[in-house]
């Protein structure tokens, strides 16, 4: 998912060409809605973290209450520590790749992301649910 059109075209090409299925968005609300009707498993979520509105991990978040199994991979072209620290996105993360990237390397790292024992960002982890008791 990327705002951007040229770089949606570019990341479809890519992937489509190496065999994967992609579904696309160009914004938050196209893919919640993209996501919500297709039957099928979504296996990873691409998406850049800097969209219009609500961000991508906003949507990253908000898709992995449906399908939580699903992995992410944010892309951004904002790399400086301040965009990192207000997203909670590590630079050395497996889960993220700074535009621009070759096709080679995002393939690379989706490869690496289907073997990995964390499917998303520690910092895209729901918070536990809490209970509070009352007083009868």
């Amino acid at each position: 998912m990327d705002d951007e059109p040229a770089v949606r075209l570019v990341l479809h090409h890519a992937l489509t060409w190496h065999g994967y299925q992609v579904l696309d968005a160009e914004d938050y609300y196209t893919a919640l809605e993209t996501a919500a009707s297709h039957d099928g498993p979504i296996d990873l979520l691409l998406t850049d973290i800097a969209l219009p509105g609500l961000n991508g991990c906003e949507l990253a978040t908000k898709l992995l209450q449906r399908r939580p199994g699903m992995r992410v991979l944010l892309i951004s072209g904002y790399v400086g520590s301040e965009i990192c620290h207000y997203y909670r996105v590590n630079l050395g993360d497996l889960h993220f790749l700074a535009k621009p990237f070759t096709p080679s390397e995002l393939l690379r790292r989706i490869k690496l992301l289907a073997g990995a024992a964390e499917p998303y960002p520690a910092s895209l982890r729901p918070m536990p649910k809490t209970i509070s008791a009352g007083r009868a």
